[in-house]
């Protein structure tokens, strides 16, 4: 009977060390500044080309969003000067990437829709005004 315990008692530590080991991993990979907002510079790069590519976007918008990629390029680069992002910088970056992902909806024409390469992108029907 002591055996069993001891059984489950050993089971029962290593499952919750290896929980909170992979909860601590987790903690690591989300509040990790750097690498989150290295992960959404690419996505957003990769959505101003996909967007050059299939004719969402002009090349002069493009011009325009990649500035703007630059722009929070810099800031991060300021930003690690000390040799790591404060929150404080990660949130002015993440408010700088988020004002980016607007932008770069707005000239490709979506709103909240992903456009899959190689498929058009079609603009909403004009409305017409009535004048009184």
């Amino acid at each position: 009977m002591k055996m069993n315990n001891l059984c489950a008692g050993v089971v029962f530590l290593s499952t919750g060390m290896f929980f909170m080991s992979s909860l601590s991993f987790a903690d690591q990979v989300v509040k990790n500044p750097d690498q989150r907002i290295q992960a959404r510079e690419q996505k957003q790069e990769k959505e101003i080309q996909m967007g050059v590519q299939n004719g969402s976007l002009t090349s002069e918008q493009a011009i325009q969003l990649e500035g703007q990629q630059e722009n929070i390029k810099a800031e991060e680069a300021k930003a690690l000067q000390s040799g790591k992002i404060s929150k404080k910088e990660a949130r002015k970056i993440g408010k700088m990437q988020n004002r980016a992902e607007r932008n770069i909806k707005k000239k490709e024409g979506r709103s909240g829709h992903h456009v899959a390469p190689g498929h058009p992108v079609v603009a909403p029907a004009p409305v017409e005004v009535q004048q009184k």
